[in-house]
Order: structure tokens, then C-alpha cells, then sequence
């Protein structure tokens, strides 16, 4: 959850109230965020990932409006059609294929503004951007350039200019190399042989999206128009993106206009502010929430969230206009949550489930319960590990290949794929804990998912590693022949090569002549790649794989 940091004087001026820290505590949280705390006149507030909306001060302060009450229904945004043309080249086609844009005039910064605006702009990057990859902003003061403007793909050496931060002028290349945010996000740009640029008509550089916007633009204090650019991959992604920035300047009281964009013979005009709308059924609405909800309480409860709903009594159903600003709103679900949110949690009784059962352990269970009850008698410390990992950290080292199962919308990038074993789990906390005090034992039982030929399979499975300067194959051997006495499974063990261990120190688990797992002493590049200063030795079984010899 992004934190969001405002001043409380501020927050209350859009608000329009007073508020007390209570106040500003409960309707917080009644919104599903969080206030990690006041620090003198600053408020530090954490939202979803799913609300960016919410990213700013402007964007709290309009929910916190229509929760009180003060300003309930769908805020409507003017909007100017502008003259201006945004002119997208097919050079950037098979770069960075979206671009939109728009105009806000009439703003007043101040430093502190200025100052919000970046922060807002970044905690959209590092989210819903997935750090700049699918979506970027750009953010110019618009009297130093003349439109029309042109997105183009150029060759990185043809282009030089002064990036924002810097006094001397860089080719795209050497941005990379030298700036701070080419290198931190070069990444992006990796095996591409011509890169994004967006200029004027004299050719003047506004951004090198996604990396850095020139310093032409530069906003500052005497700022009062801007233009904003979005580029990315996702069409729907940046002009949401687009439409939540304009909304916070609108509400800054800044004045909307829009941009011809004009990519081939396709012509759209942006932002787009007007309201999506969706239909919900009030007898899913009761089935979910409450089976005697009235539609008008239903309707009073959209309002405080910003939309603007009615009821059609002929077909039952509850008709809502949703806010452009709100991109979290993709299912009917989405209205029914916001209906319990407008309505409070805590109006809704609690219930006892209406039939009492009995429960029991799980085969399943009883083995794993067995298998931790054995490695903590040879003092083995339990831990727990994300399912979620990067694909970076999924691969033991670079010998180790193989598919994964990625994620198609992850939230952030640091988690994008499910794990397809524990062991890089293991080795990560065997690395933050490589300073204390060795002997190191420790293990987990968790799910990974494995790559199939129709669909993943989801396997329950065993990890332990062992790290101290006298780990080998014997100590590992003898442990993993101990669990499994200990549950009173033959096992036979065989010579098995696998890239995770040293050639000739690592074997295989077989249980009926099935391949149950691995174990043995990890290589030297896995211990370089964890940063692991003492021999270690591993061990990896697929209990499903044990469950099923044994039944």
C-alpha cells in the first residue's frame, strides 16, 4: 500500500471542514485506507494499490466530501475541446505504442504544490505504472513549446538535449548511462534499437518517455498552464492515468482542455471525463449484503462514493454513471463493495453461520503436522515465505532455466510470478540472517505451482537448508533419512545431478521408483548469487508425491 504523505491544513481546505484526528481517522478507514500517523501538521495515509485516485491530497479530500456528505453524487468535470494536435508517428508503433494528453490552464504553484504533484505522479509510477513500464507521465509547462506535437521512435544517437535535473545537453544513449533515472530505468528500454521521444514543432524535446522529461518544461513556481503527457503500453491503463491527474488539477481549480490525438487515420480527443456506466442487479446486492436493503439506501450509499445512480423498478435493477477518475470499478461486484463501503461495515449485524459443523485433520495435514514435529526435534526453525516472487529471484542461478507462471496483471513488480519452488525463499532468509550466529537450520512447508502441459498444478511442498562452515552431503543425507523414518516411509536414495547442487554431492528421493525430491550441497554460483558466506546444503520433497506413495 502506497504511503501518501499530506498536510492536515490542506486536506481540511478541500475538504472544506474542519476535521479532528478522530474524524479524520474514522473516515479514513471507512474508506478501506489507513492513517499511519500524524507527525506535526503532516498526515501519513495508505491506500489500495487499486484506488490511485486516492494517490493525492485532491483525491482524498473529494472522497472525504462525498463520504461526509458535503458533496455527494458524480462530481462532473468542464472540459474545453482544445485546437491543438498530438501526432503519434508509426516509428514508436513497436516501442511504446500509446500516447495521450491534455491541457490544464489558470493553476497557481507554490513549491509545496509543485512538490505534491511529483510525489502523486510517482506513486502512480511504481503502481498502477508497474515502475514506468506500462504507463509514464509527463508533466511540462506548456508557454515554453509550441504544438502541434509529435510522439516519434528516433535513433538514440540522432537526438541531443538537456534532461530535467542537469545543464548540459545528452544524447539519448548517454541518458542512460549517466543521468540517475536513465540508469534506474533503462531496464525498460533493453534491445530496443530506436527509442521514444516527444517534441514540439521545432523540435524542441518535451520528455524521453518513459525515462526523463527535458528541462525546457520544467515546472516551477511562475507555472500556470501545463501539458501532460501519458505514454505506455495499455490504452485504458494511460488514459485513466490521464483523467485522474486532470481531476486533481481541476480540483486545484486549474481549467481542463483537451488534445486532438492523431495516431494514422485513428483521431481521439483527451482526457476523456465522461462517466462509464454499469448496471447491478438489487438482488444480488441483497443476496451478497443485506436481504431487506432498500434501493434508495443502496442509491444514498453510490452517492457518497461518488457516482450517480437510480433505480429501475421494471427490471430490478440499480443504474450507476461511475466517476472516470475510478478504474477499479470493472465488475458489478466492484458497485456492491462500494454500496457496503457508503453504507459503513459496521451498519451490517453480525451473523453465526446457520448449521454447526464438525471439523477433522486432513491426511494431508496429519503428515505435515509430522514432518514439522520431526525437523523441530532436529532443530530445524520453521519459516514462511511469499507464494508471489519475481522472476529474477524464482531462478536459482543462471544455469537453472525452465518455465514459470506468470502473473498477466500483477500489482507490483516486485511480485510477478508464483513460485515453482522454495528453496530461492530459503535462500533469501539464509541471506538476511547470514551474520548471526551459525549453525543456521531452517525449513518450510508451502505451495508452489508447476508448469504443465493443460494447467499448472498446485503441489504441496517440504524445503529445509542448513548453513555453517562444515555443511556437506553426509549431514544432509542423515537429516532427510530422519524425517522420513520418523514417518515410517521407505525411501531409497540415488546419484542424481540437478544445477542447484554440487556435480557429485547431490541425489535423488524415490518413493516406489517415483522421483519424490532432491537434496545435497548447493553450488558455489547460488551461494555468490544470495550473497551466502558458508557452505549449505538443501533439501526439496514433493509431499503430494510422498501422500500418494503411500495411499
Amino acid at each position: 500500500m502506497p504511503s501518501i504523505k499530506i498536510i492536515r491544513q490542506d486536506l481540511e481546505a478541500l475538504v472544506g471542514i474542519p476535521m479532528t484526528r478522530e474524524e479524520i481517522i474514522g473516515t479514513v478507514e471507512a474508506l478501506a485506507g489507513e492513517v499511519e500517523g500524524f507527525s506535526g501538521d503532516e498526515i501519513t495515509i495508505k491506500f489500495e494499490p487499486v484506488r490511485p485516485d486516492l494517490f493525492s491530497v485532491e483525491g482524498i479530500a473529494r472522497a472525504l466530501r462525498g463520504y461526509l456528505e458535503i458533496e455527494t453524487g458524480l462530481k462532473r468535470y468542464q472540459i474545453n475541446q482544445g485546437s491543438h494536435q498530438l501526432i503519434v508517428e508509426k516509428s514508436v508503433s513497436d516501442i511504446r505504442p500509446v500516447i495521450v494528453g491534455g491541457f490544464v490552464r489558470g493553476l497557481r504553484f507554490d513549491d509545496y504544490l509543485v512538490r505534491s504533484f511529483m510525489d502523486f505522479q510517482e506513486k502512480i509510477h511504481s503502481t498502477l505504472g508497474r515502475n514506468r513500464k506500462k504507463v509514464s507521465i509527463g508533466v511540462h509547462d506548456a508557454s515554453r513549446v509550441s504544438p502541434p506535437f509529435r510522439y516519434k521512435g528516433v535513433d538514440p544517437e540522432s537526438v541531443r538535449f538537456v534532461p530535467l535535473g542537469m545543464e548540459k545537453g545528452l544524447t539519448l544513449s548517454e541518458i542512460l548511462q549517466r543521468h540517475e533515472k536513465g540508469i534506474e530505468f533503462r531496464w525498460i528500454l533493453d534491445g530496443m534499437k530506436r527509442y521514444p521521444l516527444l517534441v514540439d514543432k521545432n523540435e524542441n524535446v518535451l520528455s524521453f518517455p518513459p525515462i526523463i522529461n527535458g528541462e525546457l518544461t520544467r515546472v516551477c513556481e511562475s507555472t500556470t498552464d501545463i501539458f501532460i503527457d501519458v505514454t505506455g503500453l495499455d490504452s485504458y491503463a494511460c488514459s485513466k492515468v490521464l483523467t485522474i491527474l486532470c481531476c486533481a488539477f481541476a480540483d486545484r481549480g486549474g481549467k481542463l482542455e483537451s488534445i486532438q490525438v492523431c495516431n494514422g487515420n485513428d483521431v481521439v480527443y483527451t482526457p476523456v471525463m465522461h462517466p462509464a456506466r454499469m448496471r447491478v442487479s438489487l438482488q444480488d446486492v441483497r443476496r451478497t449484503l443485506d436481504p431487506e436493503l432498500r434501493p434508495d439506501t443502496c442509491i444514498r450509499a453510490l452517492k457518497k462514493l461518488g457516482h450517480d445512480a437510480r433505480y429501475n423498478e421494471g427490471e430490478s435493477m440499480l443504474e450507476v454513471e461511475i466517476p472516470a477518475y475510478r478504474c477499479d470499478i470493472l465488475h458489478a461486484v466492484d458497485l456492491i463493495e462500494d454500496i457496503a463501503i457508503g453504507m459503513g461495515y459496521d451498519s451490517f449485524p453480525p451473523l453465526l453461520p446457520g448449521a454447526g459443523v464438525m471439523g477433522m485433520k486432513s491426511p494431508q495435514s496429519s503428515m505435515i503436522n509430522a514432518v514439522a514435529s520431526s525437523l523441530t526435534g532436529l532443530g530445524f526453525t520453521e519459516i514462511t515465505t511469499l507464494t508471489l516472487t519475481s522472476e529474477d529471484a524464482s531462478r536459482l542461478n543462471a544455469r537453472v532455466q525452465g518455465e514459470h507462471i506468470s502473473i498477466l496483471n500483477p500489482l507490483i513488480t516486485e511480485y510477478t510470478h508464483l513460485r515453482r519452488s522454495l528453496m530461492p525463499g530459503l535462500f533469501q532468509i539464509l541471506s538476511l540472517n547470514r551474520r548471526r550466529e551459525m549453525p543456521i537450520r531452517i525449513f518450510e512447508i508451502g505451495r508452489c505451482a508447476i508448469p504443465g502441459q493443460d494447467k499448472p498444478q498446485e503441489r504441496i511442498h517440504l524445503c529445509g537448508a542448513v548453513m555453517h562452515p562444515k555443511a556437506g552431503f553426509t549431514e544432509c543425507k542423515s537429516t532427510v533419512e530422519s524425517v522420513f523414518r520418523d514417518l515410517g516411509v521407505r525411501i531409497s536414495i540415488e546419484a542424481h545431478d540437478d544445477p542447484v547442487f554440487i556435480p557429485g554431492r547431490s541425489a535423488e528421493i524415490l518413493l516406489n521408483h517415483s522421483a519424490a525430491g532432491v537434496f545435497g550441497e548447493v553450488h558455489p554460483e547460488v551461494l555468490v548469487r544470495f550473497d551466502l558466506p558458508a557452505p549449505v546444503i538443501a533439501f526439496e520433497i514433493d509431499l503430494d508425491e510422498i501422500m500418494k506413495g503411500i495411499h
